[in-house]
């Protein structure tokens, strides 16, 4: 086995399953008369035509099209294992949340000697 190479696959057995996907939460804005403006929940954003915009809403959205690719890269749609892209939207909204956790983390005190107000 030492001078043999191992076989590459096809480029067929990488391609995802035509099981269709699912939409993840996102918001929607007519943009104009032929554009569609949408927001994901941790705020990445793109545009669509209205026709991959209808496509994609009706599961019809072929995944060999750049709008596909476009949509699944910055999650608005999910192909595959459905625990994974709900577990990243969830990492980057905490992430992009954390600094309430901390909330003020900074107090200043004023000592002196004598109170300034005059009650």
């Amino acid at each position: 086995m030492r001078g043999s190479r191992a076989a590459f696959e096809p480029l067929e057995a990488f391609r995802p399953e035509r099981e269709g996907y699912r939409l993840l939460p996102f918001r929607f804005l007519r943009w104009s008369p032929d554009e569609v403006f949408l927001v994901n929940e941790v705020g990445e954003h793109c545009f669509l035509s209205n026709r991959d915009f209808r496509q994609c809403v009706a599961g019809s959205l072929d995944p060999e099209e750049p709008a596909f690719r476009t949509l699944k890269v910055r999650h608005f749609l999910a192909d595959g294992d459905p625990a994974v892209p709900i577990e990243l939207l969830a990492t980057k909204l905490r992430t992009k949340k954390a600094f309430l956790r901390g909330f003020t983390s900074l107090h200043i005190f004023v000592v002196t000697l004598r109170c300034d107000h005059s009650c």
